[in-house]
């Protein structure tokens, strides 16, 4: 569901199956003819590793990647010396089904004890 993911797939020439309200939007899917199945399959996401097939239509396995000044003005404050900081790599499939603050705090509560963390 993002705009330069749909943009990309749709240049060469994907299709994208988006169902109708009251469904939700957010569960389209890239569609393809596959040449070892022999009928259309759809893919619930844009970017994917290992199938070669998927990529004729766009799909790409090269990640979207977010950094983040670790050493930056914000985590140098006085009132965050005492955090945690960590790294969370996840699946779609485990953010569509668990908030950031979720992830966090149970990985957080398994690595460094009962603290609360902020996201």
């Amino acid at each position: 569901n993002l705009d330069d993911e749909r943009q990309r797939i749709k240049s060469f020439n994907g299709r994208i199956f988006t169902p109708k309200p009251p469904k939700n939007p957010n569960l389209s899917r890239v569609i393809v003819h596959s040449s070892i199945k022999k009928e259309d399959v759809g893919l619930a996401m844009s970017r994917s590793i290992g199938d070669y097939e998927w990529t004729l239509i766009g799909v790409t396995a090269e990640p979207i990647v977010y950094t983040i000044d670790l050493l930056g003005e914000t985590f140098m404050r006085e009132e965050t010396k005492n955090f945690h900081i960590f790294v969370v790599s996840a699946s779609d499939g485990v953010m569509d089904a668990r908030t950031p603050e979720f992830i966090a705090n149970q990985i957080g509560k398994r690595l460094y004890g009962s603290a609360e963390f902020p996201t």
